[in-house]
């Protein structure tokens, strides 16, 4: 049967009316198998029904996962291909095209709309999941630092800035992933996200459950935070000061953080200046860290100088306990070190007061001696050690003290501290047995030990250094 084209005047072929019902199951049981028996003769009614059919299944079939947009244009060309194979190339216009191809072209076409939405959709929610990777990888700052007003005034702080950089000499104040993925444009995101070594990608995997373990309403709050940040013009200081503010605040009491984030205006001042000065002090104590074998070396022999010139200028005190630790350690190398540590270390608040334990202060007294003392250090001997110290030292020491006459004789006392403790007499103990660090125990202070309970004797055999 041959099948005339159709125009806008022209009726529809019936055997097309036919397959479409077919399809729909809207016909009866008899005409459903007297097509059927038409389609297993007629090859080019079976063609037309599968080309309807192709139409339906590309519908019911449609994947969760939004395709390529190239794969409609594909299938499109294809048909408009089949289309001028079967025409006229002289007469082929959309009136000369068979019904059933009507059919497919406008379901390929309605397939291309549902990809397109579908795609739209998912590029729209991975988008979203891009924006809050961003977020997420500064969501402590996002939820620690969420007032702007409060950022403004620590960022112009000149106190803020000098505890800052002084945090950053000895490797603080710095954040896990400085920006990666928000500094980076949004379609690049996914492939820098790949290059991260393993340890950042997986700190960053961990903030994005943290942020996706938010309620709702926890999320829309942080990304509004995000976008008012955002929106301003200085918005790189101001993420760079929340994601500090991130990290020390909670190095802070309670009491201190609630009064720094108050409305009050004098209380948050105040809470500001001491948070900082309190700050500043644990940041020159723990500044020890930079210091190497070079700085403690020269460090500890300008400590021998400042006792030999108290001697010499008449400091019987000083001299008199320098005599006694040369009795009580006739053999020992350096005589010195009982007499340095009680000068240092008579000064330090972390060794001294109520929270000072007995077994603490007879193991001070042990390697200082009992009775007279010398002079705690002063500020004007510790400031000699300015003469000797290398000079990538006493740039540390200027980027951390920032030229502040407190923090400087801090610092130099802790270096002093640290100095010392590197010196212990006995401090490879870890590689002999405790009858051998008994045994090298002289004589007079065995008794001490003697007379300590059983967990105490092997604690202070122990010890690697008696200045905790």
């Amino acid at each position: 049967m041959s099948i005339s084209a159709i125009s806008d005047d022209s009726p529809i072929d019936p055997d097309d009316e036919l397959l479409v019902a077919y399809l729909d199951g809207e016909l009866s049981r008899d005409n459903e198998s007297a097509l059927e028996n038409r389609l297993v003769e007629n090859d080019i009614l079976r063609e037309r029904l599968q080309n309807l059919q192709s139409g339906w299944e590309l519908l019911d079939d449609l994947p969760d996962s939004a395709p390529s947009l190239k794969l409609v244009e594909s299938t499109l060309e294809m048909v408009v291909a089949d289309l001028e194979k079967t025409s006229s190339p002289k007469s082929w216009t959309l009136r000369g095209i068979k019904w059933p191809l009507i059919i497919l072209l406008a379901s390929v076409m309605g397939v291309g709309g549902a990809f397109g939405v579908s795609s739209l959709s998912k590029s729209y929610r991975y988008q979203r999941e891009l924006d809050d990777l961003a977020i997420a990888e500064n969501l402590d700052a996002y939820l620690r630092g969420r007032d702007i007003e409060l950022m403004r005034i620590l960022s112009s702080s000149t106190n803020w800035s000098s505890m800052v950089s002084a945090g950053k000499e000895i490797g603080e104040f710095v954040p896990d992933n400085p920006n990666v993925v928000s500094e980076t444009a949004l379609g690049e995101r996914e492939g820098i996200v790949q290059q991260l070594p393993i340890e950042k990608l997986r700190q960053l995997n961990l903030r994005w459950d943290r942020f996706n373990a938010l309620s709702q309403e926890d999320q829309v709050a942080v990304r509004r935070t995000a976008a008012a940040v955002n929106s301003q013009p200085d918005s790189e200081m101001l993420l760079n000061t929340m994601q500090i503010y991130a990290v020390w605040s909670q190095s802070l009491t309670s009491e201190l953080r609630e009064s720094i984030e108050s409305g009050d205006p004098i209380a948050r001042k105040n809470a500001i200046d001491q948070a900082i000065e309190e700050t500043q002090i644990a940041i020159s104590q723990r500044s020890t860290l930079k210091l190497n074998e070079q700085s403690t070396e020269l460090i500890y022999f300008a400590l021998q100088q400042i006792v030999r010139h108290r001697v010499e200028r008449g400091a019987e005190t000083t001299a008199r306990h320098l005599e006694r630790m040369r009795e009580r350690f006739p053999e020992g190398d350096d005589p010195y070190f009982g007499t340095i540590a009680a000068m240092v270390f008579s000064g330090s608040q972390r060794n001294s007061g109520a929270g000072s334990s007995n077994n603490s202060s007879r193991r001070r007294s042990f390697w200082t001696g009992g009775g007279e003392r010398p002079a705690p250090i002063t500020n004007s001997e510790l400031s000699t050690l300015k003469l000797v110290i290398p000079d990538e030292t006493l740039e540390i020491l200027d980027l951390i003290t920032h030229g502040d006459a407190l923090l400087e004789t801090i610092t130099l006392r802790a270096w002093s501290e640290e100095a010392i403790r590197r010196h212990f007499p006995m401090r490879r103990r870890e590689e002999s047995t405790y009858l051998e660090r008994y045994i090298a125990t002289p004589s007079r202070e065995r008794d001490v030990i003697d007379l300590l309970p059983p967990k105490e004797i092997l604690g202070e055999l122990s010890r690697e250094t008696p200045f905790p």
